[in-house]
Parts: structure tokens; sequence; C-alpha cells
């Protein structure tokens, strides 16, 4: 029995092991080509007021052999005029950028007033296609208590949100690019999971707005928003509105749904976890959720690096499958914004769920383990687990035990929470 339970323990770490070094390759490349998302993080890497970018040209997809496996693959072109100094330094900034795109081809010539010209082309991989890769890990990042990424003190700004409902005047939930007849496991807009029939799927709401108060926080005093109800959801009478102007003030920029008060528990490791999400621009604005584990570490999950949609639109992200990290409080939802940057705006947030496989992690449940010990009987097993003798029954129907006389000293039993 040890050994086998020692030899479950490996595997367990192994299949850890595997999982952090797939997540670690999956997270530097795009898991699906999206121009919109592309041109954003385009934006932020070639800011550069010395160089002039004269075009952005994107080809149309295609596939490409890559050892194995088919992936789909974008050309860019981008003819520019600049120096020799500030095109390096862009080069760099592409070269050592989180995702990897490929510089495939540079061409320079000198020009009469000092300059240079020339193209620069790019070569972007989604790696969504392989098979096997559909999910796309989410980002995630623990955080010790030591590292403090805000303060969360209440500060001047802070706003409570009233039950009264107020409506923006905004557009039903259906219109203006609203996709309703989505549903968890398809393939949809982000590309983060595919190849999931819907029936495969289980969803568990953990937060659908509607109901009670709710409260607007941000990372330092520049920061200012607020929330209020609005009838445009995606699910029951309301969704969550947030207002929101950002000024990057500190390294860390973010302003916050407070969710702390709500007691949102995900007590075990969901197959993703998914929201409706409305906006109305494009934006650079980072998208995530706040936990906290049951020994106290914050950990994070980005669902979204930047805002390059219109409309509703379902975000999936895929948290850590570590079980000793369960169970998670949801304590916020966050928006963060990049450093040397302004931004402000609203978005409407709704239909918050974790969704399970059918039978993968049995759906949310929790069990526990219990050694029978000489003369236990299932009322006094009960008795001291539940505080009553009422759960007899159901020790017995999830061991397979018929009366008193099948608990052996000794005997492993699932104890149900």
């Amino acid at each position: 029995m040890n050994s086998l339970l020692q030899r479950e323990d490996d595997i367990h770490r192994e299949w850890d092991e595997i999982y952090k070094q797939k997540s670690a390759i999956l997270g530097r490349y795009f898991s699906s080509i999206e121009q919109p998302q592309i041109i954003y993080i385009l934006n932020d890497l070639l800011d550069n007021k010395l160089m002039e970018i004269l075009d952005l040209r994107f080809d149309r997809p295609y596939e490409e052999q890559v050892g194995e496996s088919m992936v789909r693959v974008m050309d860019i072109s981008i003819p520019y005029k600049s120096t020799y100094n500030n095109l390096l330094d862009t080069v760099k900034k592409i070269s050592t950028n989180e995702e990897r795109i490929f510089i495939s081809d540079l061409t320079i010539d000198g020009n009469d007033d000092g300059s240079i010209s020339g193209d620069l082309k790019l070569k972007i991989y989604g790696l969504g296609e392989i098979s096997g890769m559909e999910r796309e890990p989410g980002d995630v990042r623990i955080i010790s208590d030591g590292e403090k990424l805000s303060p969360f003190e209440v500060f001047d700004g802070y706003i409570r949100l009233d039950d009264e409902p107020a409506d923006d005047g905004g557009s039903r939930a259906g219109e203006s690019g609203s996709r309703t007849d989505y549903r968890p496991g398809q393939e949809h807009w982000d590309g983060y999971v595919s190849g999931v029939a819907q029936d495969d799927y289980e969803s568990k709401l953990l937060e659908d707005f509607d109901d009670g108060k709710f409260y607007f926080d941000a990372s330092h005093n520049n920061i200012k928003g607020g929330l209020s109800k609005v009838s445009n959801a995606k699910s029951g009478k309301y969704s969550l509105k947030l207002e929101y102007n950002i000024a990057s003030a500190r390294d860390v920029n973010r302003a916050y749904i407070d969710l702390e008060h709500r007691d949102i528990i995900v007590e075990t490791a969901p197959y993703t976890l998914g929201i409706w999400a409305y906006s109305y621009r494009y934006s650079p604005i980072i998208l995530g959720l706040q936990f906290r584990s049951q020994i106290g570490e914050r950990l994070e999950i980005n669902l979204s690096r930047n805002i390059y949609w219109k409309g509703w639109r379902y975000l999936e992200s895929i948290p850590p499958q570590d079980a000793s990290l369960y169970p998670l409080k949801l304590e916020r939802i966050f928006l963060e914004l990049p450093n040397d940057r302004d931004e402000y705006g609203i978005m409407l947030f709704d239909k918050l769920e974790a969704n399970y496989l059918r039978g993968d992690k049995n759906n949310g449940e929790h069990f526990d383990f219990y050694v029978v010990q000489k003369g236990d009987t299932l009322d006094g097993i009960s008795i001291d687990l539940y505080g009553n003798k009422d759960k007899g029954s159901i020790i017995a129907k999830h061991n397979g035990i018929g009366d008193d006389s099948d608990l052996v000293e000794g005997r492993i039993l699932i104890i149900p929470r």
C-alpha cells in the first residue's frame, strides 16, 4: 500500500512538472491569430517617436508544417523610416517580447538626410491549432504575503455600490456584437478553448451580479471609478458596470471590483474559469482575477492581455490544477494598465462561472478520508465528523458498506464534505 501511495505521489509531481513546462512553452507563443490583438501589441512595440511607421500590412493567415504539426501563421510587413540606433532598439523590443514575434526579414537603405528606411517583416505563429494544446494556460502568478502589489486600505475615492439598479441606456443582450448562443467549451472568439462539446460541460455559477452590494477599489489614489448595475445583461436582470479612470503613476496601476465580502469559493480545480465581458472600444488594459488560497497566498489569473473586441465576449482561462491550492477564494476582478499610459472607459461584467467536465473533479464535490478505529460505528463516525448521526447512510453509500460489521479496523473511508 505504501509503495502504491508513493508511486501516486511521484506521478502527481511528474504531472505538475510537465504541466509547468507546457505552460511555460505555450505562454511564450500566441494561442490564436487575432489581428486586433496583434495590432495592440505592435502599437506598444513600435512606440518610438524617432521611428516613422509608414504602414502595417497583414497577409492572410496560412498553415505551415512545424515538426509533425500544422500551425497557423501570419506574415506582417512594416515599411519604416528611422535612424539606425532607433531601429536597433525596436528590433530588440520585438525580440524580447513575452509572446514570440519572429523577425523573418529586414531591409535597410540609406537616405540623403542621414536616416534609413526599409521593410521590417514579422512572422507570428498561433499554436492553438496543435493537437493537445487547445487549452491555453492562463497567466498565473502566485504572490507571497511579502510582495504587496497594491495598498488595499480604503482611500478617499472609495465608492460603494447602492442596491438600486441604474441603466446606462446601453443595448440589450444580444445586440451590438453579442453572442447569445455561446456555451462554455464551444470554440469562440478567444480561441482559448475548443474541441470540447458543450454537453460535456457542467458550469457552476459563482456570481451573476444581480443582488447585493459591490465595491470599487484601486491600487493608488490617482485611479478613480465607480460601479452600478445596468440592464444590458447576459444572465438574470443586470450586469455590473465598471467606470474607470486610470492614471499610470505607479509601478502597479489597477482598478478593482472588490468581491471579498461575496464569499465566492472555488472548491476544486475547474476545467476553466469564465466570465462575460462587454467592451465599447479597444484598449491596452489587462483583465484578470485575483484569488487567495487556503494558506494565504495571493494568486492571479489573466483572462485577457488587452481588450481587443467590442460588445459581449466570453473570456475563459485555465486556473492552476494543483489540488493543494484549493479551495480558492475570489477576492477581486482587476483591470491593469501598463506603465506610462492613461486610460478611462466603461466595461460590463456578467455571469462569472467555473466550468467542469462532466465527471471531472466530481464537479466541485470535495471529499476527506477517515481511518476506521476499533469499535467504530456508522452513527458514531457521523456524530464525530458532522455533529449528528444523520450522515451515516451517506458514508455507507460512498463506501459500499452494508452495516457496521463492514467497518474493519484500519479501513480507509471516503467522507463527503
